[in-house]
């Protein structure tokens, strides 16, 4: 089953892998990831010489679901990055 971007935040949040509130700012980081990620695999433009794209892909969601988990184990961590992010 493929859950989109929002569904699969809620999914992390509900099993406690991923801080609570609006999963807005999470979905945002993540893709956010992914999305650059894939643009230096497209363009050919890997920053550090070695790195295999097909290796990396599988790797950087493992990144992301490890930040997110941390972040549910941090109490107030999430809350304090996003106030101390800049607001336009």
């Amino acid at each position: 089953m493929e859950l989109d971007g929002r569904e699969a935040v809620l999914a992390c949040q509900t099993e406690g892998a991923a801080p609570k509130g609006d999963p807005g700012p999470l979905v945002l980081t993540a893709w956010s990831a992914i999305h650059g990620f894939a643009t230096l695999w497209v363009d050919g433009a890997m920053p550090f010489e070695g790195m295999d794209p097909d290796d990396m892909a599988s790797a950087i969601g493992r990144m992301i679901a490890r930040m997110f988990a941390a972040l549910a184990h941090e109490p107030g961590a999430a809350e304090e990055a996003v106030a101390a992010s800049p607001r336009s």
